[in-house]
């Protein structure tokens, strides 16, 4: 099982184990194996990726600095639980970079960047037509398919923009895989 979809963009020591370990707790929050409000014993978590404590605690700390998890003294870190605020900020901040990015994507797409849009939103509603009453990885699989549509129209509207706007976008999919449902994502 590969675990790179996971990206956030803040913490980039690559190949470290701390890296992995970051990649594979993300993962596992994002996939919904760690519930929301799910406590993350470090013993655990190293334990289970068969490494110490030392890369554990830095990927946990990323997290925490990516909203993904919180650590409170004498109480642990827990998967964070969004707020109703950080709900709508989060989806304000989408909204609106993704208006943009549909924007500069009109004003700059050509021909073979159309079609291959075309092909992406084509594959997608077959994809979510296809995923009610699908297993948890299979979900995955269609969420991940679908930032990468919306990261595709970024990039074609303005490699510039998106080197600003996509670091934001995977930390707000934390909140959308989160409160979504397959009939409720939308293109």
């Amino acid at each position: 099982m590969s675990l790179k979809p996971f990206v956030a963009g803040r913490f980039d020591p690559t190949g470290t184990l701390a890296k992995r370990a970051y990649e594979a707790i993300g993962n596992r929050i994002l996939r919904g194996y760690y519930p929301l409000g799910a406590a993350l014993s470090r013993r655990q978590l190293a334990k289970e990726l068969r490494m110490s404590f030392l890369p554990i605690s830095q990927a946990l700390q990323h997290l925490e600095i990516d909203g993904l998890v919180e650590s409170k003294p004498r109480v642990g870190t827990r998967v964070r639980v969004p707020t109703r605020e950080d709900v709508l900020e989060r989806y304000g901040l989408r909204e609106a970079l993704e208006t943009q990015a549909a924007r500069l994507c009109v004003a700059h797409v050509d021909q073979s960047s159309r079609q291959e849009l075309l092909k992406m939103g084509f594959h997608l509603d077959q994809l979510n037509a296809s995923s009610t009453g699908s297993d948890e990885d299979f979900l995955y699989s269609v969420h991940t398919y679908h930032m990468n549509f919306h990261l595709r129209i970024a990039e074609i509207g303005n490699r510039c923009w998106c080197s600003t706007g996509c670091s934001i976008l995977p930390r707000n999919s934390v909140v959308s895989r989160r409160t979504s449902t397959p009939n409720s994502r939308r293109r």
